[in-house]
C-alpha cells in the first residue's frame, strides 16, 4: 500500500500505518485505536478543551457571532463528532 507521501494523510492510511507500525495489531484493532483517538479528540473540544499534537498541530474552539469553530480546520463544532 502506498502512503500519502504530501502534507495529508486520509483517515484509512493512518490506520495503514498504525498497524504497519505495530504488527501484532490487526486492521480491525488499528481502526479502533484511530477511531478512540479521533473520539477524544472530538469530545474534548466539545467540552471547549484545547488539544495539542506535538509536532503536529493545536486544536482549540472559538465562538464568533454565536457559532463554535475548530480554529484548525475551520468546521463548525457540531460536525467535530464527525471526525471518527
Amino acid at each position: 500500500m502506498v502512503l500519502a507521501s504530501g502534507p495529508g494523510m486520509i483517515r484509512s492510511e493512518l490506520i495503514a500505518r498504525v498497524v504497519q507500525q505495530n504488527p501484532h495489531l490487526t486492521g480491525e484493532e488499528g481502526e479502533a485505536i484511530v477511531r478512540a483517538v479521533f473520539d477524544r479528540i472530538g469530545d474534548a473540544l466539545a467540552a471547549g478543551d484545547r488539544v495539542e499534537l506535538r509536532d503536529f498541530g493545536t486544536f482549540c474552539t472559538r465562538v464568533s457571532a454565536g457559532v463554535e469553530y475548530s480554529l484548525i480546520v475551520g468546521i463548525e463544532n457540531s460536525l467535530v463528532g464527525t471526525l471518527a
